[in-house]
């Protein structure tokens, strides 16, 4: 059962990379990024408080303490990440940001006593080069860019490793509530940062944001989960891995995107790569 919903949730992020290509399309002077994450969070939330409202109280300082950081790294891996692709190439950009495993990995191989076996190690490296390949490019390389990349990227993996120590404190029976709270501080930070006066969205981008919303709630919901009952070292890099293999798929059956040769190898070895960590 483990195993089904960490699949499902590589799927739900496969849904919400695709679907975030759909919604950009949609961006203008009135309704810029700030607006469609604020409406896709928006839907997250309300998915979110239908599923956790009864484990919200009581509540507890630590976890309104770990909420906010949870929002703050959240809103960060988000917002360097966009800057990052804006001061420089978007496929190192994406190469860079998915190694945010690494970070969940190696603290819970330090702090959580887990452990690594050559074969998963092997994984990783394979998982690693399945990155360079599909996301290969040319583009020249800035500090300023490689500095909001490996922040991006460092946001990330925090997200994760808030998640494995929620899970593994006393209060872990709430961890629906805990989202609850997070998302909750995440809808109000970009209420603020998103244009005034407000404008009513379009149809389309209304209807993208409620897609990726519901596909960023079932992957929030999963992935907390699954960080209380599986290793970092499988959980994070299977996910991570795993979008590469559904975003092609996804990009190829809803935006009838051609999946490029280096990008099948890609998929190949990040396959393969969860098989030698999984």
């Amino acid at each position: 059962m483990n195993y089904i919903i960490l699949i499902f949730s590589v799927m739900c992020a496969g849904i919400k990379s695709t679907f975030s290509k759909v919604g950009n399309r949609y961006l203008d002077q009135h309704n810029n990024i700030y607006s469609l994450n604020f409406y896709l969070f928006l839907v997250a939330w309300l998915v979110i408080l239908v599923v956790g409202a009864k484990s919200v109280f009581p509540i507890h300082g630590f976890m309104i303490f770990l909420a906010i950081f949870y929002a703050l790294f959240t809103l960060l891996s988000i917002l360097l990440y966009i800057k990052a692709t804006q001061l420089g190439s978007v496929l190192l950009s994406s190469l860079i940001y998915s190694c945010g495993f690494l970070v969940p990995t190696v603290v819970g191989i330090l702090f959580q006593t887990e452990t690594m076996t050559l074969l998963q190690l092997a994984g990783i490296m394979l998982m690693l080069i399945s990155f360079g390949i599909s996301a290969k490019a040319n583009e020249k390389v800035t500090i300023k860019w490689l500095l909001y990349a490996l922040a991006a990227m460092f946001s990330s993996g925090m997200v994760s490793v808030l998640q494995k120590i929620y899970r593994s404190s006393p209060y872990e029976s709430q961890m629906n509530g805990f989202l609850v709270i997070a998302f909750f501080f995440i809808v109000v930070i970009l209420f603020c940062l998103m244009p005034k006066p407000l404008v009513k969205p379009n149809k389309k981008l209304a209807g993208t944001s409620v897609i990726i919303g519901i596909a960023l709630a079932s992957i929030n919901l999963c992935n907390l989960y699954l960080s209380g009952v599986m290793p970092a070292v499988i959980v994070f890099p299977v996910l991570n891995g795993g979008v590469i293999i559904s975003s092609a798929l996804f990009a190829w059956i809803f935006l009838k995107e051609p999946i490029p040769s280096k990008k099948k190898i890609g998929i190949v070895l990040a396959i393969i790569a969860i098989l030698l960590i999984a």
